[in-house]
């Protein structure tokens, strides 16, 4: 298992990959999740505490899958078959 810090940092820099990939702003990043530019660059140190709701919010901006974004960090997507939804199980707190 991937310890906390570790966690953070992963997320941190597949955020700083994906925003490039997207030719996207610190800044135009920050005014989608309504938080300021110094919040984004540290996200993308793996110094900020993040909570699974703005993982999804940076997901949303960014135009990925949460998977994305959470893949290989202790979360298990559970996939419901009858109403398809989708759930996520901690092994470890972000």
């Amino acid at each position: 298992m991937i310890d906390l810090f570790s966690s953070r940092r992963l997320i941190g820099s597949r955020v700083k990959e994906l925003r490039h990939e997207r030719k996207m702003s610190t800044f135009e990043l920050a005014e989608c999740l309504f938080c300021s530019q110094e919040y984004i660059n540290r996200i993308e140190l793996g110094s900020a505490k993040l909570s699974i709701d703005k993982i999804y919010r940076i997901s949303i901006c960014l135009n990925v899958d949460i998977e994305t974004l959470l893949s290989g960090i202790g979360f298990q997507v559970k996939q419901k078959t009858k109403k398809s939804v989708c759930y996520y199980q901690a092994e470890c707190i972000v």
